[in-house]
């Protein structure tokens, strides 16, 4: 199988791979897939004045979805928090001219997201920092 160009760019130098770097904000994590699977994804990300300030991910699985989590960051990376709660699967499947039997794979990504901002919506308000988040 040949891979497209955009795969095989966020494969093999993926973006924002790793570790959330320290930095002010609350910090958020969302997780999908199942240790004993073949696949699974983990974002970790941090929120200021409302918007994503620094998102990392942690994924094992195809080259699909280690490329997708890569292009996940780049396109949420400064964008309102609440876009974790929009799905992305099916775009990142098209951007990078995935085949239609990846896309089951790459919905782990929108699940990950989603408890993201399932975490952001369950916060406490606890302090005034807090409420302008």
């Amino acid at each position: 199988m040949r891979y497209p160009a955009l795969l095989l760019e966020h494969f093999d130098r993926p973006r924002n791979a790793g570790d959330l770097p320290p930095g002010a904000g609350r910090e958020l994590q969302g997780r999908a897939g199942s240790a004993a699977g073949r696949d699974r994804v983990q974002f970790s990300l941090r929120v200021t004045g409302g918007r994503i300030a620094a998102i990392r991910f942690r994924a094992l699985g195809p080259p699909w979805l280690i490329a997708a989590c890569s292009l996940a960051t780049e396109r949420l990376q400064g964008q309102p928090v609440a876009a974790l709660g929009r799905p992305l699967a099916a775009e990142l499947a098209a951007a990078l001219a995935a085949p239609p039997e990846q896309l089951g794979i790459l919905l782990r990504i929108d699940d990950a997201l989603r408890n993201c901002w399932q975490a952001w919506e369950n916060r406490s308000l606890d302090g005034p920092q807090d409420r302008a988040e």
